[in-house]
């Protein structure tokens, strides 16, 4: 570990509460204080043993994200820190000269208020460090050094001891694994419908809310990508658009306004300028617009006089058109957001246009329909190997080798590998490699 001068002692405020056999604390202290006080797991302990046994592997990625997370947006705040203390002489002194039941000032203080309220001092010799929340530290040690104006902020800090010896251990790696095992991700149809940094949550809200083509029942709010055979008037799903939404985002508008692609971590944690939100929203629109201007089913549903008409005529059990169905949606964005790296955007869906949509034809069939059953095949395997059938189709490269391709696509279809035959090319090779400014 490296030497760092000892910490002078603090007395800071603090709630005292009890859960089975543990006592903690509750209380802040400031983002310079944490970057300077609380340490990972690996600094406090030579034997590397506590490491094994609480340490997750920090992501420099995610720790950089919540720096600039730190740094950039007004808004922001953090759960509580979950630290451990190990070593030292931490004493807690409750607010004795409280009396209980008794009016102060119209305040009436419970019984318990005694011994719950009180102050908590540290000598600085003690070892604290994060049991929960070390990415999130992480973050604030290197939001400290890149904004000091951020070290007066304070976030509250739960502080819990830790005891030596095997015992100890064991409690400490005990109530790591509860922190993390009980601690849910935040659902998609949340992040959806709430959250106010995800870019594509944002722009999906306004496209539902908004525009034409998805504010009159075409989209389904529904938590799945899938649409239930019951459904006979939604086009795609809520989470389905979102996910169309990350594929244009990460790849096609990129690519198309001659930008940086950038991690689907910022995208998601933070949050664009009114200009970028703008443009973002207005190149989604300007995607299903063209959708709709080259796929004339598409036109149907999204424009149409009346969105539920076509439904039944395009997704049925007999199979249908592939853009009615929420996989083939996402697969023929992917392949999209591939032609908007060397064509603008109207050229890329004109370009998506020369494929067969008919879902009992090559490559769908077999692939991502079932014919036997009637019925999608919506597994990870299925949809990659169509896209990359899609991709040899429209002339550009798949994410496998010629004769990968043929082997699974064999597999899939029953043929040998050795004489299958691959859809045939709709476009021949592309020997363009620059990409194109979106008009």
């Amino acid at each position: 570990m490296t030497h760092q001068t000892q910490p002078s002692p603090i007395v800071i405020p603090a709630l005292r509460a009890v859960m089975g056999d543990r006592a903690y604390f509750v209380s802040t202290l400031r983002l310079d204080e944490v970057s300077q006080r609380i340490s990972f797991a690996e600094e406090i302990h030579p034997s590397k043993a506590l490491n094994e046994l609480i340490q997750r592997r920090l992501n420099d990625k995610r720790a950089d994200d919540i720096a600039e997370y730190l740094v950039r947006e007004e808004q922001r705040f953090f759960n509580a820190l979950v630290v451990g203390v190990y070593a030292g002489n931490p004493t807690w002194q409750d607010f004795g000269s409280i009396t209980a039941e008794e009016p102060t000032d119209r305040l009436h203080v419970p019984a318990y208020a005694s011994e719950t309220f009180g102050f908590l001092q540290l000598t600085g010799a003690e070892q604290l460090f994060a049991i929960d929340g070390q990415h999130r530290l992480a973050g604030i040690k290197r939001a400290v050094l890149k904004d000091p104006g951020l070290a007066a902020e304070r976030v509250a800090v739960i502080f819990i001891a830790h005891h030596a010896g095997e015992d100890g251990l064991r409690r400490t790696r005990r109530l790591f694994t509860v922190l993390n095992k009980t601690a849910r991700p935040v659902l998609k149809g949340d992040i959806i419908a709430l959250d106010e940094d995800d870019l594509m949550a944002i722009c999906t809200r306004r496209l539902v809310n908004c525009s034409v083509y998805f504010s009159r029942g075409q989209v389904a709010m529904r938590l799945r990508n899938s649409l239930p055979p019951a459904d006979q008037s939604s086009w795609t799903t809520i989470t389905m658009l979102y996910d169309m939404l990350t594929v244009l985002f990460r790849d096609a508008y990129p690519a198309c306004m001659g930008k940086r692609r950038r991690a689907l971590a910022s995208l998601k944690n933070l949050r664009a300028t009114d200009s970028e939100l703008n443009a973002h929203h207005d190149f989604a629109a300007e995607y299903f617009a063209q959708l709709a201007n080259h796929f004339a089913p598409v036109r149907a549903a999204l424009s149409g006089s009346n969105s539920s008409e076509p439904v039944p005529v395009h997704r049925n059990s007999t199979g249908g058109h592939v853009l009615y169905r929420p996989l083939g949606q996402k697969i023929f964005t992917q392949v999209a957001a591939e032609l908007c790296k060397e064509s603008p955007m109207p050229d890329a869906i004109g370009k998506l246009a020369l494929l067969p949509t008919d879902l009992k034809e090559p490559p769908y069939a077999s692939v991502i329909w079932n014919t036997h059953k009637g019925t999608m095949v919506n597994t990870g395997p299925a949809a990659s190997l169509c896209r990359d059938l899609l991709l040899h189709m429209v002339g550009l490269k798949p994410r496998r080798s010629t004769a990968a391709l043929r082997k699974d696509y064999g597999a899939y279809t029953g043929v040998d590998p050795e004489v299958v035959q691959l859809p045939n090319v709709v476009l021949p090779k592309s020997t363009s490699d620059s990409p194109h400014s979106h008009p």
